[in-house]
């Protein structure tokens, strides 16, 4: 921001963890709009961003925690980011979007407990791209870094499902293992709705596109 002069910048957390270090950073701070996905935090550390944490002074409403229970699969999280990042993003008009994730959110991961898969994880990418280009002439920074499943492969194939999916890239991606039957049917869908619900309720009164009638 005193580098190149932008005013607005929005960034989308959706790693496994609650991005902690980033809300206490930018809590106070409008020009910054800091939407986190993250495990239940009563189940993962660090044990923070519960949906009432919305920021502080003239911050307040700019930070977004969205606490999804374990084992939320590729619907769920489609549906957090269709019914708050999509409308948000359109509201706030960031000049530049940051995304920050990696293959945590894997089904396979060891100290997570979290159901997307890659083609999941490849979604969102694809989900934040498309709307960078809608809002801030492309301007998208992904930032990869977590994952720490048993299966090497998987955290290397979590990373570029997320770079080809901001990207644009057309690639296969196939599951070194099976997809558990229940991630499939994402169990988790109507438990998300329900706390997608919730979240407008706190910062209904802060954009309009979340107010609910």
């Amino acid at each position: 921001m005193q580098n190149h002069g932008i005013k607005r910048i929005l960034i989308l957390d959706v790693d496994a963890h609650a991005s902690d270090g980033i809300y206490q950073i930018f809590c106070q701070e409008p020009r910054v709009l800091h939407i986190s996905i993250h495990q239940n935090p009563r189940t993962l550390y660090p044990g923070t961003g519960f949906v009432d944490e919305i920021g502080e002074g003239e911050g307040e409403g700019y930070s977004v925690n969205i606490p999804l229970p374990p084992w939320t699969s590729n619907k769920a999280y489609q549906y957090v980011l269709t019914s708050i990042f999509i409308p948000l993003a359109r509201e706030f008009k960031p000049e530049l979007i940051m995304m920050i994730d990696g293959s945590d959110t894997h089904f396979t991961d060891r100290i997570t407990q979290m159901g997307l898969t890659l083609q999941g994880i490849k979604m969102l990418g694809n989900i934040v791209g498309e709307i960078a280009g809608e809002v801030c002439e492309g301007k998208v920074i992904d930032f990869v870094g977590s994952g720490y499943s048993a299966d090497s492969r998987i955290v290397a194939l979590g990373w570029l499902a997320s770079i080809a999916g901001v990207t644009g890239v057309k690639i296969e991606l196939e599951e070194p293992v099976p997809i558990p039957d229940e991630l499939k049917e994402d169990l988790k869908l109507k438990e998300t709705e329900k706390i997608i619900e919730f979240t407008k309720s706190y910062l209904g009164k802060y954009w309009k596109c979340l107010i609910t009638y």
